[in-house]
């Protein structure tokens, strides 16, 4: 009797390590920019492209995603802004 061999599709794992990835850079994104609020820093994509290492791309595509939830807003300069919700 054979034992049926579990076979794992290297995309699969990719896709997974992927999206990981791309929430831990959220997290570390939003982080950086309530840092930068709190610390009356401008927020700006060069900023948060400078301090988190990563491609202003993708920092983009988070603060959009965040601007389309109304967490942020574009305030003077189309800098964005953080929106507070009581």
């Amino acid at each position: 009797m054979t034992t049926p061999t579990m076979t794992t599709n290297p995309g699969a794992i990719l896709a997974t390590e992927e999206k990981r990835d791309r929430f831990k850079n959220g997290h570390w994104i939003w982080d950086t920019i309530l840092e930068l609020r709190n610390s009356e820093r401008r927020i700006n994509r060069r900023a948060l492209a400078d301090i988190t290492g990563l491609k202003p791309g993708l920092v983009d595509d988070h603060v959009e995603r965040w601007i389309e939830k109304d967490q942020l807003r574009r305030a003077g300069a189309g800098e964005p802004e953080v929106v507070d919700h009581f």
